[in-house]
């Protein structure tokens, strides 16, 4: 069976939905790690919420992180984060994103530049770092969608673009459109907008 990312078409009012926290002890839990794994051994997506492929958990799977690779789809850090925490925001970045369950909407979004985070492993081990830079991004992208937020929520700025012009409009940007404001102070997030598309 082909795994697709549920789509704000077809499914806006699940992808709406807060995650639920994931029991540990879940049988299910190895099983649902498994479903995004498959996914990505054929996506070349950077992350992705377990929340898109149909499983309303606090669960990621990051596959990209490195700003400079992209395009190589053989890059996989194949981390899965189960019930993480953002415990501080520092500085501000912003980064035209795009998102499988968003269609062709791609929107400049704010995010901060530096996180601490804290998440559980598959073996019940509590970790907790920092995550710097385009990294923070990719996180708090996949963050939001365990909130029921979508990256066009939270744009200053979307266009409707095919992947194709998504990547030769980043291209023509410095650093592939992701451009840092500030190293320091205290991030907080402008409130939610839900302009485009209604809660």
């Amino acid at each position: 069976m082909e795994l697709k990312a549920k789509n704000i078409k077809d499914d806006l009012e699940y992808l709406r939905e807060v995650s639920k926290k994931v029991d540990l002890k879940d049988p299910k839990l190895h099983d649902n790690i498994q479903i995004l794994k498959d996914y990505f051994a054929k996506t070349p997506a950077l992350a992705m919420a377990a929340v898109q492929l149909g499983i309303p958990q606090r669960l990621i799977y990051i596959r990209n992180t490195n700003l400079q690779k992209l395009e190589n789809s053989e890059v996989d850090e194949e981390r899965v984060l189960i019930n993480p925490k953002i415990i501080k925001k520092i500085g501000h970045t912003r980064y035209w994103e795009a998102c499988a369950s968003c269609l062709n909407y791609m929107g400049l979004v704010d995010r901060p530049y530096q996180i601490e985070i804290e998440y559980d492993l598959e073996d019940g081990t509590c970790q907790r770092e920092t995550l710097v830079g385009f990294e923070a991004t990719v996180f708090s992208h996949e963050y939001d969608h365990l909130e029921g937020i979508l990256h066009i929520d939270r744009a200053v700025q979307v266009y409707d673009l095919p992947e194709d012009k998504r990547r030769k409009f980043r291209n023509l940007l410095p650093n592939g459109g992701y451009e840092i404001i500030s190293m320091e102070g205290e991030f907080e997030y402008e409130p939610v907008k839900n302009l485009h598309l209604k809660r």
